[in-house]
């Protein structure tokens, strides 16, 4: 006969519950944090994503004004970068999105750089959001066309100058005096 206690199986449920329930607990909250996340912005339905601009020609250095409507449904604080984009993507500016929270049109001056050859290009705005220690959120917004065009007097200015050709015994005399300038001002820095 059998004179050993019995068992209990409480005792091997909990320890079984111990090991098994705060693994599930994280990768429940891990779940959440990845796919449970509401958006921080929602766009126009009419129109979502868009930048409407306020001109269809720019000059290089003017400011060119877009507006783009949205809701932000949190106090979350992101980053935007702006961008034009033709056949390459010249990237502009990134920083901080204050954007308040609620709905509205909301304004962005970005002025053109002055290095930008002439053609049609669109304005893009990537918004980026840290939603939790897991999750990004990136919402994109494009403008229509638009033409990049030079006034005639900028693109007169702007013509490379001709090569200067510089003959072996002229680089060889600029080379001597830089080396007796350098020597010189070796000698009155002692």
């Amino acid at each position: 006969m059998d004179t050993s206690k019995p068992k209990k199986k409480w005792y091997r449920w909990l320890v079984w519950l111990m090991f098994l329930v705060p693994p599930a607990v994280c990768v429940g909250v891990a779940l959440y944090w990845v796919y449970g996340v509401a958006p921080v912005l929602t766009a126009d339905t009419t129109s979502p994503w868009t930048l409407h601009l306020d001109v269809d020609t720019i000059a290089p250095g003017e400011e060119l004004v877009a507006s783009f409507y949205s809701c932000k449904t949190s106090e979350i604080e992101g980053t935007w970068s702006k961008s034009l984009i033709d056949t390459v993507e010249w990237n502009l500016v990134t920083n901080a999105s204050r954007l308040p929270m609620g709905c509205g049109y909301h304004a962005l001056v970005q002025q053109v750089p002055v290095a930008v050859p002439d053609g049609a290009y669109k304005l893009k705005l990537t918004v980026e959001y840290q939603v939790n220690p897991l999750s990004k959120q990136h919402f994109e917004f494009l403008s229509a066309p638009f033409q990049v065009k030079r006034p005639k007097e900028m693109v007169q200015r702007s013509r490379p100058r001709e090569a200067i050709l510089i003959t072996p015994a002229a680089l060889d005399r600029i080379l001597n005096r830089l080396h007796q300038l350098e020597v010189w001002r070796y000698r009155s820095e002692r």
